[in-house]
Protein backbone atom coordinates (compact mmCIF):
# COMPACT_ATOMS: atom_id res chain seq x y z
CA UNK A 1 0.00 0.00 0.00
CA UNK A 2 2.82 2.29 0.84
CA UNK A 3 4.40 1.98 -2.90
CA UNK A 4 1.01 2.56 -4.32
CA UNK A 5 0.95 5.87 -2.45
CA UNK A 6 4.29 7.02 -3.25
CA UNK A 7 4.22 6.16 -7.44
CA UNK A 8 0.49 7.98 -6.78
CA UNK A 9 2.51 11.08 -5.29
CA UNK A 10 5.20 10.86 -7.58
CA UNK A 11 3.16 11.02 -10.53
CA UNK A 12 0.58 13.57 -9.31
CA UNK A 13 2.33 16.56 -11.76
CA UNK A 14 2.23 14.50 -14.92
CA UNK A 15 -1.71 14.10 -14.32
CA UNK A 16 -2.14 17.51 -13.19
CA UNK A 17 -0.07 18.52 -16.69
CA UNK A 18 -2.23 16.28 -18.82
CA UNK A 19 -5.20 17.31 -17.38
CA UNK A 20 -4.77 20.75 -17.82
CA UNK A 21 -3.29 19.83 -21.68
CA UNK A 22 -7.11 18.41 -22.09
CA UNK A 23 -8.80 21.18 -20.84
CA UNK A 24 -7.20 23.54 -23.02
CA UNK A 25 -7.66 20.42 -25.85
CA UNK A 26 -11.72 20.56 -24.94
CA UNK A 27 -12.59 24.28 -24.04
CA UNK A 28 -10.35 26.60 -26.05
CA UNK A 29 -8.29 25.33 -28.79
CA UNK A 30 -11.63 23.51 -29.97
CA UNK A 31 -11.73 19.18 -30.06
CA UNK A 32 -12.25 17.80 -33.63
CA UNK A 33 -14.06 15.22 -34.29
CA UNK A 34 -11.50 13.56 -36.60
CA UNK A 35 -8.40 12.79 -34.94
CA UNK A 36 -6.57 10.74 -37.91
CA UNK A 37 -5.78 12.38 -40.52
CA UNK A 38 -2.85 14.40 -42.91
CA UNK A 39 -0.16 11.83 -42.31
CA UNK A 40 -1.93 10.21 -39.36
CA UNK A 41 -3.72 8.35 -41.75
CA UNK A 42 -0.54 7.07 -42.86
CA UNK A 43 0.76 5.63 -39.94
CA UNK A 44 -2.53 4.66 -38.74
CA UNK A 45 -4.06 2.79 -41.74
CA UNK A 46 -1.62 -0.62 -41.13
CA UNK A 47 -4.14 -1.12 -38.23
CA UNK A 48 -7.44 -1.53 -40.17
CA UNK A 49 -5.52 -2.60 -42.97
CA UNK A 50 -4.57 -5.80 -41.33
CA UNK A 51 -7.44 -6.10 -38.58
CA UNK A 52 -10.34 -4.89 -40.49
CA UNK A 53 -9.53 -5.09 -44.25
CA UNK A 54 -6.75 -7.69 -43.96
CA UNK A 55 -5.28 -6.52 -47.29
CA UNK A 56 -1.63 -5.44 -45.90
CA UNK A 57 -0.73 -8.73 -47.90
CA UNK A 58 -0.61 -8.46 -51.50
CA UNK A 59 2.90 -10.29 -52.39
CA UNK A 60 0.87 -11.92 -55.48
CA UNK A 61 -1.07 -9.40 -56.85
CA UNK A 62 0.42 -6.76 -58.55
CA UNK A 63 -1.15 -3.20 -58.88
CA UNK A 64 -1.37 -3.52 -63.07
CA UNK A 65 -3.54 -6.97 -62.39
CA UNK A 66 -5.74 -6.71 -59.62
CA UNK A 67 -6.76 -3.16 -59.74
CA UNK A 68 -10.04 -3.98 -57.93
CA UNK A 69 -8.16 -4.89 -55.06
CA UNK A 70 -6.50 -1.79 -54.60
CA UNK A 71 -9.28 0.36 -54.43
CA UNK A 72 -9.07 1.01 -50.76
CA UNK A 73 -5.44 1.70 -50.93
CA UNK A 74 -5.69 4.10 -53.72
CA UNK A 75 -8.20 6.21 -52.04
CA UNK A 76 -6.12 6.93 -48.99
CA UNK A 77 -3.32 8.58 -50.89
CA UNK A 78 -0.80 7.18 -48.38
CA UNK A 79 0.57 4.29 -50.81
CA UNK A 80 3.09 4.61 -53.16
CA UNK A 81 4.00 2.08 -56.24
CA UNK A 82 7.13 -0.13 -55.50
CA UNK A 83 8.64 -2.98 -57.52
CA UNK A 84 4.46 -3.37 -59.46
CA UNK A 85 3.29 -3.17 -55.98
CA UNK A 86 1.24 0.02 -53.68
CA UNK A 87 3.06 0.02 -50.31
CA UNK A 88 2.50 2.19 -47.39
CA UNK A 89 5.57 4.86 -47.36
CA UNK A 90 5.21 4.91 -43.65
CA UNK A 91 6.97 3.16 -40.82
CA UNK A 92 4.70 0.81 -39.23
CA UNK A 93 5.84 2.38 -35.45
CA UNK A 94 3.24 4.42 -34.37
CA UNK A 95 1.13 2.24 -35.73
CA UNK A 96 2.21 -0.79 -33.33
CA UNK A 97 1.80 1.71 -30.32
CA UNK A 98 -1.66 2.35 -31.15
CA UNK A 99 -2.73 -1.49 -31.31
CA UNK A 100 -3.34 -2.12 -28.05
CA UNK A 101 -5.82 1.05 -28.03
CA UNK A 102 -6.68 -0.13 -31.01
CA UNK A 103 -7.65 -3.92 -30.86
CA UNK A 104 -9.63 -2.61 -27.45
CA UNK A 105 -11.95 -0.56 -29.58
CA UNK A 106 -12.29 -3.16 -32.44
CA UNK A 107 -13.06 -6.15 -30.16
CA UNK A 108 -15.36 -3.88 -27.57
CA UNK A 109 -17.24 -1.32 -30.36
CA UNK A 110 -20.62 -2.77 -31.93
CA UNK A 111 -20.73 -1.26 -35.55
CA UNK A 112 -24.06 -2.00 -35.61
CA UNK A 113 -23.84 -2.67 -39.70
CA UNK A 114 -21.73 0.31 -40.40
CA UNK A 115 -19.17 0.08 -43.11
CA UNK A 116 -16.58 -0.73 -40.50
CA UNK A 117 -13.36 0.86 -41.96
CA UNK A 118 -11.72 1.24 -39.30
CA UNK A 119 -12.17 5.53 -38.98
CA UNK A 120 -15.41 5.47 -37.03
CA UNK A 121 -15.43 7.56 -34.16
CA UNK A 122 -14.64 5.22 -31.32
CA UNK A 123 -11.83 4.51 -33.25
CA UNK A 124 -10.91 8.25 -33.73
CA UNK A 125 -10.92 8.51 -29.79
CA UNK A 126 -8.84 5.85 -29.38
CA UNK A 127 -6.38 7.20 -30.87
CA UNK A 128 -7.18 10.48 -29.14
CA UNK A 129 -6.65 8.19 -25.67
CA UNK A 130 -3.07 6.35 -26.92
CA UNK A 131 -1.46 10.12 -27.88
CA UNK A 132 -3.06 10.77 -24.13
CA UNK A 133 -1.45 7.46 -22.60
CA UNK A 134 1.96 8.18 -24.39
CA UNK A 135 2.27 12.10 -23.62
CA UNK A 136 1.40 10.98 -19.94
CA UNK A 137 4.82 8.20 -20.38
CA UNK A 138 6.81 10.79 -22.29
CA UNK A 139 6.25 13.54 -19.21
CA UNK A 140 6.99 11.16 -16.52
CA UNK A 141 10.71 9.68 -17.83
CA UNK A 142 11.23 13.36 -18.93
CA UNK A 143 11.06 14.02 -15.17
CA UNK A 144 12.31 11.02 -14.01
CA UNK A 145 15.48 12.04 -16.03
CA UNK A 146 15.55 15.67 -15.15
CA UNK A 147 15.87 14.27 -11.40
CA UNK A 148 18.89 12.37 -12.45
CA UNK A 149 20.57 15.86 -12.85
CA UNK A 150 19.14 17.60 -9.77
CA UNK A 151 16.73 19.44 -11.28
CA UNK A 152 13.97 21.22 -9.05
CA UNK A 153 10.34 20.40 -8.96
CA UNK A 154 9.28 23.38 -9.87
CA UNK A 155 11.59 23.64 -12.74
CA UNK A 156 10.45 20.45 -13.96
CA UNK A 157 6.77 21.20 -13.36
CA UNK A 158 7.19 23.82 -15.88
CA UNK A 159 9.39 22.42 -18.39
CA UNK A 160 6.86 19.63 -18.99
CA UNK A 161 4.47 22.44 -19.12
CA UNK A 162 6.31 24.03 -22.23
CA UNK A 163 6.75 20.85 -23.56
CA UNK A 164 3.26 19.52 -23.82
Amino acid sequence: MKFIFSFLKSIIAELFVVFVYILLINNYLGNVDRTINADAVGYYDYLPSIFIHKDIVRKDNPYDKYTKEYHRVDSTGVYVTYDGFEVNKYPCGTALLESPFFLFTYVTTDLNGNSGDGYQRPFQKAVFYAAIFYLFLALYFLKKTLELYDIKRLIIIFIQLVFV
